[in-house]
C-alpha cells in the first residue's frame, strides 16, 4: 500500500509518516484523498463562505461564533474541525511540548466543537430498543418455579409422614 500523501490524517489530524493506516482512527492511507473529498462534498455552501469569512477576519470572534453556529446547525462538525486544525499546524502528535507556537484562537475553536459535538451527540441519543425481558427475569421465574417445587414436595413428605403413624 502507498504511503499517505498527505503529512496527517484528514480524520483526526494524526501524523501519518510511511504508515498505511492512520495509527490513531484507522484510515487507510488509499482511502485519505478520498476521505477529504466525500467530507468536503457534504459540507453546505454557506458554511464554506462563513470560513472564508473567519479566515478573512480570524480575530473577529462574531465570525467564529457564526461558523460554529452553522457547523452545529448542519452538523459538519468533521469538516470544521480539519479547517481549525489546518490552521493550527497538526502535522505532529497531539501533545506539543509546552512552549510549542499554537494558535490560541483555533485552539478555543477547536474546544469549542468538541464540546458542541458532544452535546449534539447527547441530545439526540435515543434509549436502547427493548429486547424484551431481561435475563434476570428468565432466572427469577425459574428459580420461582423451583421454590414451588420445594415447597410443595416439603408439603406431601409432611403429609406423607402423618398420614403413615
Amino acid at each position: 500500500m502507498a504511503a499517505s500523501a498527505t503529512s496527517s490524517c484528514p480524520k483526526c489530524g494524526t501524523a501519518q509518516g510511511n504508515a498505511t493506516a492512520c495509527p490513531k482512527c484507522g484510515l487507510r492511507a488509499d482511502k485519505m484523498s478520498g476521505f477529504s473529498s466525500q467530507l468536503d462534498d457534504t459540507v453546505p455552501d454557506v458554511a464554506r463562505v462563513a470560513w472564508e469569512r473567519v479566515k478573512a477576519h480570524w480575530d473577529d470572534a462574531a465570525a467564529h461564533d457564526e461558523l460554529l453556529r452553522l457547523t452545529t446547525l448542519h452538523g459538519c462538525y468533521s469538516w470544521a474541525v480539519s479547517r481549525y486544525r489546518e490552521v493550527r499546524g497538526e502535522a505532529g502528535p497531539p501533545f506539543r511540548e509546552i512552549g510549542d507556537a499554537r494558535d490560541p484562537v483555533a485552539e478555543r475553536q477547536l474546544d469549542r466543537l468538541r464540546r458542541a459535538a458532544e452535546v449534539a451527540l447527547l441530545t439526540t441519543a435515543s434509549p436502547r430498543p427493548d429486547k424484551g425481558p431481561s435475563s434476570y427475569a428468565s432466572a427469577k421465574l425459574i428459580l420461582g418455579i423451583v421454590i414451588m417445587l420445594i415447597l410443595v414436595g416439603l408439603a406431601y413428605t409432611t403429609y406423607q409422614s402423618m398420614t403413615v403413624r
